[in-house]
């Protein structure tokens, strides 16, 4: 039997023998390639790996710009944000991982930004249902993960984005966290009101105020509180780092010479961007506020609801 394959008459035979060829060959780079990538974070020296780990909200994308403004610094943002990953960030994380901060430009530092959420199967099941209400991302996943719901099995390599941050004992990992869970949420609540929005097609402002789910805020703030305990204790062995943003806010000067200690480089003579705190008192911000309130009142979070707190 013989086939037309780029205007030359082949026969199946010589198909199949220099596609099993070629096959060997890809299999042999890619092993080849996989390895390199594995190396690479503890290939040059010069590079420390790091990452900053976080909540959604917290002000982790102001912290990323202050440690960006140094010379010798340069973290890429959210990685495994499925709006932007591609498709390597959920079928082989590790290589993707250290393919990206090997190919970064830096000189002395080299990280990412990882939300306590994100390769994660929960926060792919969230996405791919945003998806259907219109969100777009660089790859559609519902093209990927037709079946629903998505379960471990079709994704069984999305956990290791976690394991690959603790691939190397060199990785320094940032720990920001916020106090006022209440502001972060808020704030988190507005982001989604807006997003929903847009991906409607519809009008929405950030300066509308937001209902939030009164009955159930208590529970988000343990459930928070137990995944930055779960962070702390994966990253146990590891050089770390706890940042609060309240602190980075009061005094930018003092933590920032800290970060950049751990770090391992000079603090530079300039400083980064500000951050913009949203002075909106919670009753105005907050549509259900006396909801809210009853819900706090006479739980360790009622403090939350004093505006003095950024």
């Amino acid at each position: 039997m013989q086939q037309n394959v780029g205007g030359r008459i082949i026969r199946v035979g010589q198909l199949q023998r220099r596609g099993r060829l070629l096959y060997e060959v890809r299999v042999r780079m890619s092993s080849r390639d996989h390895a390199t990538a594995s190396r690479s974070l503890q290939a040059t020296p010069a590079a420390t790996p790091a990452a900053v780990i976080a909540a959604a909200r917290s002000g982790s994308g102001w912290l990323l710009a202050l440690l960006n403004a140094h010379p010798d610094v340069h973290f890429q943002g959210e990685l495994f944000n499925l709006e932007q990953a591609p498709l390597a960030a959920v079928e082989d994380p590790r290589r993707y991982l250290a393919e990206r901060l090997a190919a970064a430009d830096a000189t002395r530092v080299t990280g990412f930004k990882l939300l306590y959420h994100q390769a994660r199967l929960a926060y792919l099941r969230d996405f791919l249902r945003e998806m259907d209400r219109g969100r777009r991302a660089r790859v559609d996943w519902r093209q990927v993960f037709p079946m629903r719901p998505v379960r471990r099995s079709d994704a069984p390599k999305l956990i290791n984005a976690w394991h690959a941050v603790r691939a190397t004992s060199a990785c320094r990992v940032v720990h920001l966290q916020r106090r006022n869970l209440l502001r972060q949420h808020l704030s988190h609540a507005r982001l989604m009101a807006v997003s929903h929005a847009r991906w409607r097609q519809t009008l929405a402002t950030d300066a509308a105020p937001v209902v939030l789910d009164a009955a159930h805020l208590v529970t988000r703030f343990q459930r928070h509180l137990r995944r930055a305990a779960q962070v702390d204790a994966f990253f146990r062995a590891w050089p770390r780092l706890t940042v609060w943003y309240e602190d980075l806010v009061a005094d930018c000067a003092t933590e920032t010479q800290r970060l950049f200690a751990f770090l391992g480089v000079d603090t530079p003579s300039t400083w980064g961007p500000r951050a913009t705190r949203d002075h909106t008192p919670l009753r105005d911000a907050i549509g259900n506020y006396e909801a809210v309130e009853r819900a706090l009142i006479g739980t360790p979070w009622a403090a939350f609801l004093d505006d003095d707190q950024p």
